[in-house]
């Protein structure tokens, strides 16, 4: 008899603990999909031992992958692998972390494993080529790049091939983008094509494929990816002059990389030399995708949520779902919409005045002006976690932002 109570005492604490575990695995998943991604972190690997499943690893994975941790991210995605050799999650994940340092040798095995023909052809033209993507032989150790504008938007002149154009710095941008016509006329190579989403939730043709050489500055830079989309759309926001791309954040991610808005430069400095302002306010941030970057704000007395720090949203300073602007009973007024021009097409926006926001402990002390409609819909949820907001050129204005992708901080000062 005795024996059987101590058995069942055994069986009924087991029970307790995996109760337990999955009651905290489960407030781990709701505290990942409100964007706590540190808290939930703690409680996965305080349980990982105890709960350990395939959801919980894809979950800690893409927490890591999120604060470039890469190799907790590689062992957590290659013990999956090891286990599930054809698991298209883990391989997906695993090619991302690959694509960020960019070491592309790995990348067409995961991809196929992915099923995903996205930037195939583009991979396998440098891998079979034994070509180094973003190649600098002699990095300075800072440059300054004087900006041609500032608004509607910052726009500096680069190299392509040797041809010269202007081009617009965007962080909402990924790969750097090139006019079609200026595409055929510096001579890139073009492989693979995709329908991307644009604001508003516009939909458009791009196309992908490889330049030899970007200068910017005094920086050489070798071995580019690329894609290829009409960009002349854009003349307005540089005062009427012909845009030729956009640089994004996934060049602007090799350097510490500082937008200055006050004094009209674009400083580029080696990642590797360190980096640090006393007196900036600094605000930890996220990488999702392969370029969306992401930090902590807050919109008038609103709860603390993810924002998309996308500087390239010209003449204004925000935008979000219907949801996030109900909940701070913002109601824009319809009377005051017009049209505006997103790389998707026309986007109709309707403006509403902020008198509070925030990204961490970075407010403007003015009035932006938020615009309704040209936030894409998909983009609330679609990442898994929920972004409640884009924030965007007026706000940074004012200020000097260095994004520290080492340190996985914004930096602001004015």
């Amino acid at each position: 008899m005795k024996l059987k109570i101590t058995f069942f005492l055994l069986f009924l604490t087991q029970v307790l603990i995996a109760q337990k575990t999955n009651q905290s695995i489960s407030k781990a998943n709701e505290l990942f999909k409100s964007g706590r991604f540190e808290e939930a972190r703690t409680l996965l690997s305080e349980n990982a031992e105890k709960g350990w499943n395939l959801p919980t690893q894809y979950t800690l994975a893409r927490i890591e992958l999120l604060s470039n941790r890469f190799a907790n991210a590689e062992t957590l995605l290659t013990t999956i692998l090891d286990k599930h050799p054809n698991d298209s999650l883990a391989s997906k994940l695993l090619a991302e972390t690959y694509y960020r340092q960019d070491d592309y040798s790995h990348l067409p095995g995961l991809l196929a494993n992915a099923k995903s023909t996205y930037r195939i052809r583009q991979i396998e033209h440098f891998v079979s080529n034994n070509l180094i993507p973003y190649h600098m032989e002699r990095q300075p150790k800072r440059v300054v790049i004087k900006m041609e504008t500032v608004d509607f938007l910052p726009s500096i002149k680069v190299q392509i091939n040797g041809y010269e154009g202007l081009f617009i710095i965007d962080t909402g941008g990924g790969t750097t983008i090139l006019d079609t016509e200026f595409a055929k006329e510096v001579g890139v190579l073009i492989f693979d094509e995709k329908e991307a989403i644009y604001a508003g939730g516009a939909k458009a043709k791009t196309r992908l494929g490889y330049a030899k050489e970007l200068k910017i500055g005094r920086i050489t830079i070798k071995n580019l990816p690329i894609h290829v989309q009409g960009t002349q759309q854009y003349a307005q926001a540089v005062g009427g002059r012909p845009v030729m791309g956009i640089i994004g954040t996934n060049l602007l991610y090799h350097f510490i990389s500082t937008i200055d808005y006050q004094n009209g430069e674009l400083i580029l400095q080696k990642r590797d030399i360190g980096f640090n302002r006393k007196k900036a306010i600094e605000i930890p941030m996220w990488l999702a995708s392969d370029h969306l970057i992401l930090a902590k704000g807050k919109l008038k007395e609103g709860d603390e949520q993810l924002f998309l720090v996308d500087t390239g949203m010209a003449g204004a300073g925000f935008t979000a779902p219907k949801s996030t602007l109900d909940a701070a009973k913002i109601k824009p007024a319809a009377g005051g919409s017009f049209e505006g021009q997103g790389a998707g097409g026309a986007v109709t926006v309707t403006p509403f005045m902020i008198d509070k926001i925030s990204l961490g402990e970075l407010s403007n002390s003015g009035t932006v002006v938020g615009l309704y409609g040209p936030f894409p819909p998909t983009l609330e949820s679609s990442l898994g976690f929920r972004i409640g907001g884009l924030i965007s050129h007026t706000f940074f204005k004012p200020f000097k932002i260095t994004f520290n992708f080492e340190k996985m901080l914004i930096y602001a000062e004015k």
